[in-house]
């Protein structure tokens, strides 16, 4: 599941542009944990900011 959760954040981050900079800016996240999420080195932990960042426009 990890894996599955981290090309989907990656799939939904390019297709909208945005840079890893960009979404961890608005996700309130650091870019090293999203660049952990996106390369399954993390588990997300479905806070609020996760939360926000996976849930459809």
């Amino acid at each position: 599941m990890r894996t599955a959760f981290g090309e989907l954040l990656r799939h939904w981050r390019s297709t909208r542009r945005l840079s890893q900079e960009q979404l961890a800016f608005d996700a309130r996240l650091s870019t090293r944990h999203l660049s952990c999420l996106e390369r399954a080195k993390s588990q997300p932990s479905l806070g609020p900011a996760e939360l926000s960042v996976a849930a459809p426009p």
